[in-house]
């Protein structure tokens, strides 16, 4: 069953992307420092970056984790992220 991460303007409560992609539960997120990206991390077991003004993924998923992930981050200068 495909889960979602929504994105909402917080000011209008205006929904502006939706993120398609995990099997299962979103257990954490973040937003890269410039707010053009969000981090997602599942009990799928994959960490994947969406872009945030269109939903899309912005790379490929990272699934290389052997159980759920219950958290991702980016480095404050947003080029790494850890999960």
């Amino acid at each position: 069953e495909d889960q979602t991460a929504r994105i909402w303007d917080p000011a209008t409560g205006e929904l502006l992307a939706t993120c398609h992609g995990h099997t299962s539960k979103v257990l954490g997120l973040a937003f890269r420092p410039d707010g053009k990206r969000l981090v997602t991390a599942s009990s799928d077991g994959t960490v994947r970056q969406w872009d945030t003004a269109t939903g899309r993924e912005a790379e490929a998923a990272y699934d290389r984790h052997v159980g759920e992930v219950a958290a991702a981050a980016y480095s404050e200068d947003g080029r790494l992220v850890a999960s």
